[in-house]
């Protein structure tokens, strides 16, 4: 899936992905323009995959496509 939004997509989607409420009030996020932030769904335990799931974070604010 692709979401193609602006820095508060970015923002919004870390703070729904992370329900820490200590951490949503004491966290801020700097976005660079056509930065990519990658989150994929990982399950809970690797050997329990019964377990459910969770979002991690892979990547946040990559430009590395820009230096070319």
């Amino acid at each position: 899936m692709l979401i193609v939004g602006h820095g508060e997509t970015v923002t919004a989607a870390t703070h729904l992905f992370n329900r820490t409420a200590g951490l949503r009030a004491s966290t801020a996020f700097a976005v660079h323009y056509v930065g990519i932030t990658r989150w994929e769904q990982q399950p809970l335990a690797w050997t329990r995959p019964d377990a459910g799931w969770r979002w991690t974070l892979l990547t946040h604010n990559d430009t590395a496509h820009l230096r070319t």
